[in-house]
């Protein structure tokens, strides 16, 4: 295995210059970049990490905090974290708090303890900001993500509440009256939100509340399966179901297929967040998409800007969510999905 001696005789640059590559402390040719990289991967040359944490305070890491990784979102932006973290060559170090806000204070501080550069988090339903107090007494950056709440700080999510409006709005024009929400976890500030753009539009249709249902259930799986097929036997059966979360939407499916049920057929269905694998169903789902890879990549660049630039004046980005046609909604193609602008 070679040293940074033998990098910097191969590639014909200084022992300085090879440092800043591998640390990217200072902007290098792309000419001389790729002689350097070249003769690191020629003898096998792996920097010390240890000795640079020490030289520059620095440990090349990130800590994610996610608030239910069992989430389709979370998984899908952890993926795209790491990733994009990898490429500034920074390790991301993932905890799960289980929106729990005694365990999302464990975990932050188990993180801190580790020196990260910076703190990626996205906040449990009942997160009392302490979390946040645990960052700055430490002196450690934070991205906010999904929940959009402290404008102290720098953060990135959708307008979950327009989403939500302009989907319930589409059904609407399908010509469907009768619409029940699976609402997912009430306590979730995304959840309420979504439910607060599903509200408005139905009173914006002047659809009174008897003739609309909203069930309140937790987000997991099976509670999606059991109140779906609760709402597919009731008498006064609705005509449109919209599903709050991916994992809502999931255990819906199952429903309609223990019940030997179809939609749009028997049920027309649209969903937030869609489901995984969605692609492989049937009949293709009506979906607010969340741009997930522009959330993780605007939350890393972020990080990596705070971690520079501690004095820059936070922002909230707020990116904007796409409305994606299936069949389930039962309108064929007929209505157009509203355009997001947000």
């Amino acid at each position: 295995m070679g040293t940074i001696t033998d990098v910097a005789r191969i590639a014909g640059v200084s022992i300085a210059t090879v440092s800043h590559v591998v640390n990217g402390t200072k902007n290098v040719s792309p000419v001389t970049r790729q002689r350097v990289e070249s003769a690191i991967a020629t003898v096998q040359y792996v920097p010390n990490v240890g000795a640079q944490s020490l030289r520059n305070g620095r440990t090349r890491s990130i800590g994610l905090v996610a608030s239910d990784i069992t989430q389709y979102f979370f998984g899908q932006l952890i993926a795209e974290v790491e990733r994009l973290a990898r490429d500034n060559g920074q390790t991301v170090l993932v905890a799960n708090s289980s929106e729990d806000a005694d365990r999302e204070r464990r975990v932050v501080q188990d993180l801190l303890n580790r020196r990260p550069d910076g703190m990626i988090i996205a906040p449990v339903a009942s997160s009392d900001g302490r979390v946040i107090e645990l960052c700055t007494t430490a002196s450690c950056p934070v991205v906010l993500v999904d929940r959009i709440r402290e404008p102290s700080h720098d953060q990135i999510g959708i307008d979950n509440r327009s989403a939500m409006a302009a989907l319930t709005q589409h059904l609407l024009a399908c010509g469907h009256r009768r619409i029940a929400l699976l609402a997912g976890d009430t306590s979730v500030w995304t959840l309420r939100e979504r439910i607060a753009g599903f509200t408005a539009m139905m009173e914006r249709a002047q659809i009174p509340p008897a003739e609309y249902t909203i069930v309140h259930t937790p987000a997991g799986l099976h509670d999606g399966e059991a109140e779906m097929s609760t709402l597919l036997r009731s008498a006064n059966r609705p005509t449109a179901v919209i599903a709050a979360s991916a994992t809502l939407t999931v255990g819906a499916m199952h429903a309609f297929a223990k019940a030997r049920l179809r939609f749009p057929v028997d049920v027309a269905f649209a969903s937030f967040d869609g489901a995984l694998n969605s692609e492989f169903f049937e009949a293709s789902l009506t979906s607010v998409i969340q741009p997930v890879s522009t959330i993780g990549a605007e939350a890393v660049r972020l990080l990596l800007q705070r971690v520079k630039r501690p004095d820059v004046a936070p922002v909230t980005l707020t990116q904007k969510a796409v409305l994606q046609h299936g069949v389930s909604c039962g309108c064929g193609g007929r209505i157009p999905l509203t355009v997001l602008d947000q």
